[in-house]
């Protein structure tokens, strides 16, 4: 087979000229619209009751349910702890411990005997003999009930009483019909307890009072309404967390995060990890494995202990183990110790995710790891050699309890899901004693195979250098844990370039980020004027980034303030030239959006508004594409009193296949393609790169000369260089004929024609003619017309 790979700059040029400067006028991008029939929300959220086994030198798990805006312990009585949002400074628990349940004077509880304790997924029992206090988790509060399955002994009003453990009030209440309202100190309503019935055996309902005391609740059923009751009797108050109007939305909101395996076969294809905070020192983490077409999934996992918090979860896809691999901070309360841990799931199976024992190694006193990032393998690579995971980090050191420091550095430790022990030792990526390194990111998935690289970016900030700007630097990291000696740089200039994400495989990466001017000083913050994203190509084992794919920074966005901040971005690795962004404008009216890039890094479409409200803030989004199914989603969470997680899927382009046109006078044919099999969709959308015409069964050694237009002919031509009943199919001169490609010489030849982001949507026509060695006569092919989409 001979080649012609790449059009020369003069075919470039004159594409690039022709398409947009001929009869085709100039128009703008149309919009991809996320479907409005393709999106959905989480149902009203409830986590079973679970516990975990106790690692040794860390504190227990204890026994945990939750409902929507609420978490309860029971591992030593009940605790009820109210989602109060991120902006509220600490948590708010609400202990209780039934002390006395009396008929009259006739006590029911064996003093001093702690009673039994059983539960199912939903509810939690306390057996105190005659009567079983029981929770049951409720989406929208925690139902606290008492039940007595036949008449006690005793004769007299029914008594219940609990002592309450909160640093929340409420006025002393006398007893009364009602519930009971209680506040923190500057008086907003952080919860209720509600008001108290007896309903017996035959359906009556039994008003009882309710007082508050001294730390301490009384319920107090009537004698005679306790006489007329048929058993069994069930006392029924209800926990609730209050409305917070005071308050404004609560702020559960916490990243989302959520990446996709396009394994053939796999129907559970789709990981969302996501992060509600309670308060400001408590973010819980929920890890979920459904669909792409739902991502309300099986539970995997959860994390809701207030003895630690849990944030930045970042997950991928290791093929050849089939296990999911996700990586999370836990800052450990107590000592203020962060560290980097992970959880391990089956591929396609709704089992629950096993935590690793242990946290990353190597942390030790006064060092600190988190913001970590995952980087998983290509279920379509052949998935030889290790079957591995990259986990990226940020590490702090000489500093207790956790801090970011000045001068941070960024480490990688390669995982084994299958293995005991899947961590390996951590490796530098990034350290200086005078550079500060902070938030790394690596793409989703390499191409796996015998030998393969991630591509690692991260932030640098010089601090020797008055006035410095955080610049973004990149290094490989192959599967054996080598990290390359040289480095890519952002191309953009002194500015601030903040918070990248990248996505790709292949050598063929795209790195978004943000960028502010130097003024604002060494800002922690990622929120910028501008949107850019910067594609470059690195493939494995090549000692620098390919200077021919080292396109410069595109600009997407841009604004007169600091409020634009990029979220996530997922690679396309059907094209592999095109990436899904998302970000967010952190306005007066926030809003998410997204938007395609193609090959150089520039859009293909105008933004696309993924979630605006004026009266609710949506959080970090997080996109990923499903390569198997051709989908894309964004993913959400949304700062309401419905908050939950969202989703939106891309309508990506669709358009007719090629279709041939004419009469040909050579068997030869003529075809359009890819990088991969040809037929497919994204082989015609505007933005790829690695797509063009291919010619098969020409005669051996033949000379080709392909023509390109914007419109087809039928004008049936004659001449002695040319063969019988030949046609030309494609303009020679005038406006619609865009040229030639470079001559190519065998019977099967293929050419690259890469399609630039700013073509509109059109149609291309292409006709072959071959130059027969044996008998030097020319024969042109059946013309082809290839609809471009975007």
């Amino acid at each position: 087979m001979t080649s012609a790979e790449q059009p020369t700059n003069m075919m470039i040029s004159l594409l690039s000229v022709s398409f947009l400067a001929n009869a085709l006028a100039p128009q703008e991008p149309s919009p991809v619209p996320v479907s409005p029939a393709r999106q959905g929300a989480e149902a009203r959220h409830r986590v079973p009751v679970h516990t975990r086994e106790v690692e040794p030198g860390q504190p227990a798990y204890g026994l945990w349910a939750a409902g929507h805006d609420y978490k309860a312990s029971f591992h030593d009585g009940m605790t009820f702890v109210p989602r109060l949002g991120r902006s509220y400074p600490h948590n708010q628990p609400f202990g209780w411990q039934t002390t006395s349940v009396r008929i009259g004077a006739h006590e029911l509880l064996t003093p001093g005997e702690a009673p039994g304790c059983r539960w199912d997924d939903w509810r939690v029992e306390y057996e105190h003999g005659a009567v079983v206090e029981a929770y049951d988790v409720l989406a929208d509060g925690l139902e606290q009930t008492f039940v007595f399955t036949q008449r006690p002994a005793g004769e007299g009003d029914l008594c219940i009483r609990g002592a309450v453990t909160t640093a929340l009030w409420s006025p002393a209440t006398e007893e009364h019909a009602g519930g009971l309202e209680f506040r923190d100190a500057e008086g907003r309503t952080i919860l209720t307890y509600g008001r108290a019935v007896a309903i017996d055996a035959d359906g009556d309902r039994f008003v009882m009072t309710t007082s508050w005391q001294d730390h301490t609740i009384a319920l107090r059923l009537a004698a005679a309404d306790l006489a007329r009751a048929d058993f069994p009797l069930v006392v029924d108050p209800l926990l609730g967390a209050g409305t917070l109007i005071a308050l404004g939305p609560v702020d559960h909101v916490g990243d989302v995060d959520v990446a996709t395996d396009s394994s053939d076969g796999h129907t559970a294809d789709t990981m969302t990890s996501y992060v509600a905070w309670s308060s400001a020192t408590d973010a819980d983490l929920h890890v979920r494995l459904g669909s792409i077409s739902s991502l309300v999934g099986n539970e995997l996992f959860n994390d809701i202990s207030t003895t630690t918090s849990c944030d930045h979860p970042r997950a991928a896809y290791v093929t050849g183990a089939d296990r999911w691999v996700i990586a999370y901070q836990e800052l450990v309360l107590a000592t203020q110790q962060m560290r980097v841990r992970a959880l391990v799931a089956t591929g396609n199976t709704p089992a629950p995710a096993v935590l690793v024992p242990a946290a990353l190694p190597g942390a030790g006193s006064g060092v600190h790891d988190w913001r970590p990032v995952t980087g998983g393998i290509d279920p379509r690579g052949l998935n030889g050699g290790p079957k591995s995971a990259l986990i990226v980090f940020q590490r702090e050191t000489g500093t207790t309890p956790f801090a970011n420091t000045a001068d941070s550095a960024v480490l990688g430790v390669l995982f084994q899901p299958l293995a005991a022990n899947p961590w390996g030792a951590p490796f530098v990526i990034q350290n200086s004693a005078t550079i500060d390194y902070e938030r790394p990111a690596v793409n989703r998935s390499a191409e796996g195979a015998l030998t393969w690289s991630w591509f690692v970016v991260m932030q640098a900030y010089d601090n020797a250098i008055a006035g410095d700007d955080w610049d973004l630097v990149g290094r490989l990291v192959t599967n054996t844990g080598s990290v390359s000696a040289n480095s890519w740089v952002s191309s953009l200039g002194t500015m601030h370039k903040l918070g990248p994400v990248v996505d790709g495989r292949y050598g063929r990466y795209c790195v978004a980020f943000s960028s502010t001017t130097t003024s604002i000083g060494k800002t922690q913050n990622i929120v910028g004027t501008q949107i850019h994203c910067e594609r470059l190509e690195w493939s494995h084992g090549a000692a620098t980034p390919s200077a021919a794919g080292n396109y410069p920074a595109e600009s997407i966005i841009t604004n007169t303030f600091n409020i634009l901040e990029p979220c996530s971005i997922a690679h396309d690795g059907n094209s592999r030239s095109h990436w899904t962004l998302a970000y967010r404008s952190s306005s007066t009216s926030p809003a998410l959006y997204a938007t395609r890039v193609g090959y150089q890094g520039k859009p293909v479409q105008l933004p696309d508004q993924v979630y605006y409200n004026p009266a609710f803030v949506p959080g970090v989004g997080s996109v990923a594409h499903n390569d198997r199914l051709s989908r894309t989603v964004v993913a959400y969470e949304v700062q309401s009193s419905g908050s939950g997680v969202y989703w939106r899927e891309f309508v990506l382009p669709v358009n007719p296949p090629p279709s041939t046109y004419g009469t040909a006078c050579t068997p030869a044919q003529l075809s359009w393609g890819g990088t991969s099999s040809s037929g497919l969709q994204h082989q015609r959308w505007v933005g790829s790169e690695l797509v063009g015409p291919k010619v098969t069964q020409a005669p051996a050694n033949s000379l080709h000369l392909l023509l390109l237009g914007g419109d087809s002919l039928q004008l049936p031509i004659s001449d002695p260089i040319l063969g019988a009943n030949c046609s030309l199919l494609v303009p020679l001169s005038g406006p619609d004929h865009f040229g030639i490609f470079p001559l190519a010489v065998g019977s099967t030849v293929q050419w690259q024609l890469p399609l630039p982001e700013t073509l509109p949507a059109m149609s291309i026509y292409l006709q072959d003619w071959i130059l027969d060695p044996a008998d030097n006569l020319l024969r042109g092919t059946s013309g082809l017309l290839v609809p471009l989409a975007k």
